[in-house]
């Protein structure tokens, strides 16, 4: 999380990608994300770690893992919930695969283009090398 930040790749480039050349596309992440399986719920503590202390008063009373993808803005550390699906396609399009090979037949692609709007939003998305 302490490297330098990759400057966001303009939402025009994401739209200049032809549609043949998408699921040959390597996709370039911001070197700051960090996915993270975690046995408890921790995001609600890094959510709530400005609160009083014994503010809530409770505290998780059994174990339920999350999946949390982490990445830094340009102020501060930012930890997003994502579920199964998104950890799977993020954990193989950080180890470059392109894009076709990543995507699995169980994703829908709604699913996958509101996973990449939200990627693009947050400027995790660096850039794209195309064949």
């Amino acid at each position: 999380l302490l490297t330098p930040r990759l400057s966001p790749v303009p939402s025009g480039n994401l739209f200049a990608v032809s549609e043949g050349d998408w699921l040959k596309a390597v996709l370039i992440f911001d070197p700051t994300i960090r996915l993270i399986k975690t046995a408890w719920p921790v995001s609600n503590l890094w959510q709530r770690r400005h609160e009083a202390l014994g503010k809530t008063g409770r505290s998780p009373r059994s174990a339920n893992a999350e999946r949390l993808l982490l990445f830094r803005d340009n102020t501060w550390v930012k930890v997003r919930q994502i579920d199964r699906g998104q950890w799977q396609l993020l954990e193989r399009l950080l180890k470059r695969q392109t894009l076709g090979e990543a995507l699995s037949a169980k994703t829908s692609s709604a699913a996958v283009q509101s996973w990449f709007s939200r990627w693009q939003s947050d400027g995790i998305i660096a850039g794209i090398e195309r064949p």
